[in-house]
Order: structure tokens, then sequence, then C-alpha cells
């Protein structure tokens, strides 16, 4: 039995995330997002997540799908911001959540390789990432 891969493109990639700190990167935040989920990735850029931006140790993106019927925000403008959304071009739906999963693996494997640890966290989820980081550490 011959078993079909399939490959998605990136519609928008921070492939630089990693790269200044090569095998430094302790953690990887991939945050699971729908393209219409702005407000919520703001709501995590402006709490929690800010320590990413703050540690250079840690780096935090968010995955995305795609939907063409969606055009609620442009994404292309977010991502020149603040340099952490990547988008394939798979369809985003609930369905294809372990496509998106699959996708946060492959890009921490490609474009982070050496990171420790990856966390993958929903997008409405408030972390406490100084425990975390304490437990991870311990």
């Amino acid at each position: 039995m011959e078993v079909e891969v399939v490959t998605y493109k990136y519609l928008i990639n921070e492939e630089e995330i990693c790269k200044p700190f090569p095998g430094k990167i302790f953690l990887l935040i991939a945050i699971p997002s729908r393209t219409s989920e702005f407000e919520e990735r703001q709501a995590v850029r402006q709490t929690w997540g800010s320590l990413a931006v703050s540690n250079k140790e840690i780096r935090l993106v968010f995955m995305l799908g795609y939907r063409p019927e969606i055009h609620s925000h442009d994404l292309k403008t977010e991502s020149e911001k603040y340099h952490d959304i990547i988008q394939e071009d798979f369809y985003d739906s609930y369905r294809n959540l372990s496509i998106k999963s699959e996708a946060i693996l492959r890009f921490a494997n490609t474009f982070c390789s050496g990171v420790k640890y990856v966390l993958k966290v929903d997008v409405d989820i408030f972390m406490n990432l100084p425990a975390l980081i304490a437990d991870l550490l311990y």
C-alpha cells in the first residue's frame, strides 16, 4: 500500500524567528489560531505572551490555515507588525486540526531545530508562563 504525502505551502512564514539564537531557544510556544481570531491573538500578545518578546530564549508563533471566504483581517499587515504569524495553505477547519498540529511540529523541526521544548496551547488559554518555565527548569 502506497501512502500519499501531502505537502502544504507557507503563505506567511517567520523562518528567521529562531535564527538569531540557533540551538539556544528553550521554549517555542505554538498557538493554533483561526484567521478571524485577531482579538484573541492580541490578548495573548498583551498578556502572558509578552514574555516571549522580552526573553530571547522563548519564541511565540500563531499557526493558521487558510480560509478564502474570510477577509476580516489583513494577516500580512499583522505579520509584518508582530512577526509571529505562520500560515499554510491547508483549509482551516476543526476537522483539519491534526494538520495544524503537524504543521507546528514541522515548523519547529525545520526552523527552530534544537529547541528544547515545544508547547502547543490554545488561543483561549491563559498560561502562567513563569510557573511553567520554573517547572521545566526543575
